[in-house]
């Protein structure tokens, strides 16, 4: 029987309470998009953005709880660094957003500054985080051993939601209108 303490880097209560923060945040970026919603298709359409959008905005939330109150071994790795990087851009630009004292939601106009803040963060996160993985997966000696063992889900997904920046910046043009 495996022990629940082994620092195996399971979901916890505090990654669940990340990800409806993450999912908060989303709401946040999808208010203004939802009128424009009116087929059911359209509505598949903004479910599958809202899940993209929260999985990726709960990175520097989950990278928070797990850094500081449940601390499992071997955190952080990069793929839990490069998540924490791809989401905040949409947490800042959703503080942007927040504080805007009146949101236009009927001719679907945003504000500039959550347009640029949003726009910004993104490129920034892509220049970033695009030579990083190129530098840590392309350009090494495949002979060399890269493996540290079983990797947690959050490396995992933090990786896979680098690889897919094209989609993170497809999803900023959608929020963005």
């Amino acid at each position: 029987m495996a022990d629940r303490g082994d620092g195996g880097g399971g979901f916890t209560v505090l990654d669940g309470v990340a990800l409806v923060t993450g999912a908060a945040v989303a709401s946040v970026h999808i208010r203004a998009a939802v009128p424009r919603f009116a087929t059911p298709g359209d509505w598949a359409w903004a479910w599958c953005l809202f899940a993209w959008l929260s999985t990726t905005a709960t990175g520097p939330y989950i990278f928070l709880v797990r850094r500081f109150f449940t601390r499992p071994e071997g955190y952080p790795r990069l793929g839990d660094r490069l998540w924490a990087m791809s989401g905040l851009p949409w947490l800042l630009a959703a503080m942007v957003k927040t504080f805007d004292p009146a949101p236009d939601l009927v001719s679907g106009r945003l504000d500039p500054t959550y347009v640029g803040c949003l726009s910004i963060g993104l490129c920034l996160v892509a220049m970033v985080a695009v030579p990083v993985l190129a530098a840590r997966f392309l350009l090494v000696d495949p002979s060399k051993p890269r493996g540290q063992g079983p990797s947690p889900w959050t490396h995992r997904l933090g990786l896979a939601l680098t690889v897919a920046w094209p989609i993170q910046c497809g999803v900023g043009l959608v929020v963005m209108g």
